[in-house]
């Protein structure tokens, strides 16, 4: 995957609450416009032509810093298109430009979130479970299509190769009935792509989808596993046969590795709860797992003999050459993003949740007129989860 998130059940976090607290947010406009849901960040994408930008996103907007994690600005979800419970996924590109899957297409802006466009060129109108960048080109931009805007299911993919300024379909197809939920491609092989996904039968196992000639074409590999959902993790940066899946069980999750492109698939560790976060190294080498509830594991990609390095609620994880990411609890953990450079045995707060401000704008773009007026319920729900209420 980008960014080192896997995708998060899309499920209510209504969650109880003294009376006091959860009377005074239901009287707030925060309240209707999060559906309840009290503030996290759950994905980080890294700007691939300027480290120092890190993009953020949260159950309550997008957050950005321009300074490695020292300062940062909040853009609301609806100059962006979405809403509510999603959690829509998110890429930078190589030129800067934040591309966002929304319900309706490839939300996108190419000046840092004040300004935004609806694109996808064959993908507008549709339902996007996912964006990816291309690793060898930042440039070049991937989605993957689920639904149109009737709610018919239509599996397809689109290329961007102008940093999302202009989209065309890629030729080969899927079967209607697959539910495609993660893409992304081999850093050591242009042509590779990977979808995973499910078909609605309970009775069939998640597949995942293979192109050897850059979407050209597809091989169907079904997952043997009795999970529902596969997502994918990452693939590893020297070998685009080895790719990560998390296997999404009832109430464990599982990661496995292919070392044959998917052809056959070794279990590594199984863990309760929504399992959020992985990692890999820059280098392949280590690999880094967390999860929801509490304990964030890492392990050498030779043995994988996982061991526990931390107790942190992990909700993402990205790694990089600045070190290991963490999205953890504010209430919890005492942060709400972390960089750690022990391998997660310790981490460096970078975002608190009060650490906050909306981002500045030139007047008459979409985010100055619409944002402001949004903030201050934004900024009291922050105020009260930060003290501890809450999930």
């Amino acid at each position: 995957m980008h960014g080192g998130r896997i995708p998060s059940y899309r499920s209510s976090r209504f969650l109880p609450l003294v009376c006091a607290i959860g009377c005074a947010l239901a009287l707030t406009p925060f309240s209707a416009h999060a559906n309840g849901r009290f503030p996290d960040a759950d994905q980080l994408v890294i700007d691939p032509s300027d480290p120092t930008r890190l993009v953020l996103r949260a159950t309550f907007g997008m957050l950005q810093s321009m300074d490695g994690g020292a300062t940062w600005t909040w853009l609301c979800e609806e100059v962006i298109g979405y809403g509510g419970m999603d959690d829509p996924p998110i890429a930078l590109t190589a030129n800067g430009t934040l591309i966002v899957g929304v319900n309706g297409g490839v939300a996108a802006s190419g000046d840092r979130g004040c300004s935004w466009a609806v694109t996808g060129g064959p993908a507008a109108g549709y339902r996007i479970t996912d964006v990816t960048v291309d690793r060898t080109d930042p440039s070049v931009a991937l989605a993957i299509t689920a639904e149109d805007a009737d709610g018919n299911p239509d599996p397809f993919v689109v290329l961007s190769t102008d940093d999302g300024a202009s989209w065309t379909k890629l030729e080969a197809e899927f079967s209607p009935e697959f539910i495609p939920q993660t893409i992304d491609t081999a850093p050591s092989d242009p042509a590779r792509i990977y979808v995973s996904g499910n078909v609605a039968s309970a009775s069939e196992p998640p597949l995942l989808y293979r192109s050897d000639d850059y979407g050209g074409s597809w091989v169907a590999l079904p997952i043997a596993t009795d999970a529902r959902r596969a997502y994918i993790s990452a693939i590893d940066p020297l070998d685009a046969d080895k790719l990560y899946v998390r296997l999404q069980g009832d109430s464990d999750d599982t990661m496995s590795v292919s070392e044959d492109a998917g052809l056959t698939w070794t279990p590594l560790i199984t863990l309760t709860g929504p399992m959020l976060g992985f990692a890999l190294s820059p280098d392949g080498e280590r690999v880094a797992v967390g999860t929801k509830a509490g304990g964030l594991h890492v392990a050498d990609t030779v043995d994988f003999a996982f061991s526990e390095v931390a107790p942190t609620g992990v909700r993402c994880l990205t790694w990089s050459a600045a070190g290991l990411y963490v999205c953890a609890s504010e209430a919890i953990d005492g942060m709400t993003l972390g960089l750690s450079n022990d391998e997660g045995a310790t981490l460096t707060p970078l975002y608190h949740l009060l650490d906050l401000e909306p981002q500045s704008c030139p007047s008459g773009t979409v985010t100055a007129e619409t944002c402001p007026a949004l903030w201050p319920a934004v900024e009291a729900s922050a105020s009260v989860r930060s003290r501890g209420y809450g999930y």
